[in-house]
């Protein structure tokens, strides 16, 4: 809707509730008065307004003036009467509900069907259970309810099958498919667990650098323990240092979460409606990351908290760390191979990630998204009336198609996979409607004379409209390939006939079959698809897509300027060319959200992987500096110390490896339902991930081994 004060017009969301709405929520105004349940009987006299909170603050500076105050929503006078309660922005998670208007307005502003046609489904109901009763009770009371009516009203409510949710499954669609929301948690599981695989992995690393330092400090704790320390006093020592670790650790996570947040709170989701991204820090969420990093210190330092504790004092002062045996070696070894496993788990997974993006990002979309500009507008924001709103349109295409730069030029009701959508029943010539049955109803488009020029599809048959395809002519309608194999099959579909809306209606032609693309979800198969004139089925709200022969964001700022000679105070809004509007959550954006996390958890998995098996074999060489340094004065050539070493890191590395493929194996199973293109099981993915890893790990022990194989005989024999 767009909303003017006499200076300006704003595009806003705004929802049309009942006059209990903000009683039921249990909601105060913050400032004058929310809408009464007398109002919202009243059909649309004194019409009223009520603001939410942060648009109140963001247009009108906060003013309590504003009360009282008239403004126009879509041309039509109304009077702001409150401002919705700090905090409250609607049901809906990420939508920011700027204006809330009485139901029986809804006419007035061009939503006149809710009231007068059965089959309409764009109304929700939101209900309290009473005391003791489930959401099984509520479900079965509604069944009934819609079983009295299918009897009553059998053509429109016959399938009619109303469904009960909770609130929480609708915040982000008022309408939630089912299974979207168990989608929802297993890909909040997924990245979860791969954060706590991060962070174990990390719990790995600390705690073999402390096992390291604990075994280096064997001497002094000795000499400690002979001055009298206790055990008790020489184990708080080690977790003191190790809780100090952990809690310098997670002061940086938590600086480094709150940069993260800002960043993802800054994400330009494409929808095409006002929305909030709120990742802002919590009590919750704070006290987790104390929890965790409490946790975390306490596990990688009660290891060598207990190694200290057990040091004998006789042992350690007598030098048994000149000693060749390794055997203490195995527990740090178990963590570098722990560590190389899990950084394998994370390096698939993002590869997984990674190969899917690409697979989407060389989809065949049906169109080309490259060099097109769009425009969107709502002419209602305006005032206009559809008689002036076709004259409006009409005169934009010929002035922009004028332009120098532009090739082709189209209006559009909707554009590919954005949140828009229009869908109508349809009543195909040849096969009745099955009695019981609701209308088959199929998503649609309005578009105007060289639509499928500027976007580039393909007519495979027959034609595209033209100027000829006028509200006076005979109806007409250009289909997809699925709607033809679907309707038709193996037959021409030029020539069919199908009505819209209601079997009494006048019948649409088909002229035209056009290629299949992607309309809904980049990854969806494409459904049956039908486009109709813009000068026959008119629509307020349009998409002016330009084709041009230059960079298309260069030719904004022109094509906007055409916009406004025309209508000075028409906003126009979703500035942005087709492949930024294909950033989208119906787009490319989970894709790219989805390989951008995995590969930053992988990328950091890699590092501390690569650290472990590094500082692992650089300290067994350094301790076996005595026995490399008898070796050699027996005739070992430093290729063979240089075998001994590498030898080592490699049997680390291989366990790894292959500790990780199978663990990789068993987690990528969650992980079908988020990729495209490509196998969670993808054996290249498996086998580059495993070779990349063993490279870059045995690199790591390359260094140690060859510093080894270049020991001084003389200085290794007086080493310690």
């Amino acid at each position: 809707d767009g909303l003017s004060d006499g200076h300006r017009v704003d595009r806003i969301s705004a929802s049309f509730v009942t006059g209990n709405y903000f009683t039921l929520l249990g909601l105060k105004p913050a400032l004058g008065r929310l809408i009464l349940p007398s109002e919202a009987d009243i059909s649309g006299s004194n019409p009223i307004l009520v603001l939410g909170y942060s648009y109140w603050q963001s247009r009108f500076a906060g003013d309590p003036g504003v009360i009282g105050k008239q403004v126009s929503v879509d041309g039509h006078a109304v009077t702001i009467v409150g401002v919705a309660p700090k905090g409250f922005r609607g049901l809906l998670s990420i939508v920011d509900m700027q204006a809330y208007l009485p139901l029986n307005m809804a006419h007035i502003l061009g939503n006149s069907g809710w009231f007068t046609q059965r089959d309409t489904h764009d109304l929700f109901v939101l209900a309290r259970l009473k005391r003791g009763a489930t959401l099984q009770n509520a479900q079965a009371s509604l069944n009934v309810i819609a079983s009295r009516l299918s009897r009553q009203y059998p053509k429109t409510d016959a399938a009619a099958t109303p469904r009960v949710f909770p609130q929480s499954e609708a915040r982000l669609s008022p309408q939630p498919q089912p299974g979207h929301y168990n989608r929802l948690v297993i890909a909040f599981g997924l990245f979860l667990g791969l954060a706590i695989l991060l962070l174990l992995l990390a719990c790995f690393n600390v705690a073999n650098i402390l096992l390291v330092r604990a075994t280096a400090r064997e001497h002094e704790m000795a000499v400690r323990s002979a001055l009298g320390a206790g055990r008790g006093r020489l184990s708080r020592q080690a977790l003191t240092e190790s809780l100090l670790l952990a809690f310098l650790g997670g002061g940086a996570g938590i600086l480094a979460g709150i940069w993260a947040s800002s960043f993802l709170g800054s994400i330009k989701l494409n929808i095409g409606i006002p929305y909030q991204l709120d990742f802002s820090l919590d009590w919750r969420v704070l006290a987790y990351t104390v929890a965790a990093t409490i946790g975390a210190g306490f596990v990688v330092g009660i290891v060598p908290a207990l190694r200290s504790a057990r040091a004998h004092p006789g042992d350690a002062l007598h030098g048994e760390s000149r000693t060749v045996a390794a055997g203490r070696h195995r527990l740090r070894n178990a963590l570098v191979v722990a560590q190389v496993s899990a950084s394998m788990v994370l390096l698939i997974v993002a590869g997984l990630f990674m190969r899917s993006l690409t697979e989407v990002q060389h989809i065949n979309l049906g169109f080309n998204p490259r060099h097109v500009l769009n425009i969107t507008m709502n002419l209602r924001q305006a005032g206009y009336a559809e008689a002036r709103g076709r004259e409006f349109y009409k005169d934009l295409l010929a002035r922009v198609r004028t332009l120098p730069g532009v090739q082709y030029a189209g209006l559009a009701a909707v554009v590919p996979l954005s949140v828009s959508e229009n869908d109508d029943a349809i009543y195909i010539e040849g096969l009745p409607p099955v009695p019981g049955r609701p209308a088959t109803r199929l998503f649609d488009n309005q578009v105007s004379p060289g639509y499928f020029e500027t976007m580039q599809i393909p007519v495979l048959r027959g034609r595209a409209f033209t100027e000829a395809d006028r509200d006076s002519a005979p109806l007409v309608a250009v289909i997809n390939q699925a709607m033809a194999r679907r309707f038709w099959p193996n037959q021409n579909p030029i020539g069919k006939r199908f009505k819209l809306d209601n079997e009494s209606n006048p019948w649409t032609q088909v002229v035209g079959v056009v290629r299949d693309g992607k309309y809904r979800s980049v990854i969806d198969q494409a459904p049956p698809y039908f486009y109709l004139p813009l000068e026959q089925d008119y629509s307020a709200i349009q998409t002016l897509q330009v084709r041009t022969t230059q960079p298309p964001e260069e030719m904004a700022r022109e094509v906007e300027q055409q916009v406004h000679d025309l209508a000075p105070n028409l906003p126009v809004f979703d500035v942005q060319t087709m492949e930024e509007a294909l950033e989208s959550p119906f787009g490319l954006l989970d894709f790219h959200l989805g390989a951008g996390i995995a590969a930053a958890l992988g990328i950091l998995g890699l590092m501390l992987a690569v650290v472990g098996v590094y500082g692992v074999v650089s300290y067994a060489a350094t301790r076996r500096t005595h026995e490399i340094g008898i070796r050699m004065a027996l005739g070992a050539q430093p290729s063979d110390v240089m075998k001994m070493v590498f030898g080592q890191g490699l049997l680390i590395v291989g366990t790894g490896v292959a500790v990780g493929l199978l663990a990789a194996s068993a987690a990528v199973r969650m992980m079908e339902g988020f990729i495209f293109g490509v196998s969670a099981y993808d054996p290249l993915t498996f086998a580059g991930v495993a070779v990349f890893l063993a490279l870059v790990a045995l690199l790591a022990c390359y260094i140690p081994a060859r510093r080894a194989a270049k020991v001084d005989p003389v200085v290794a024999l007086r080493y310690e």
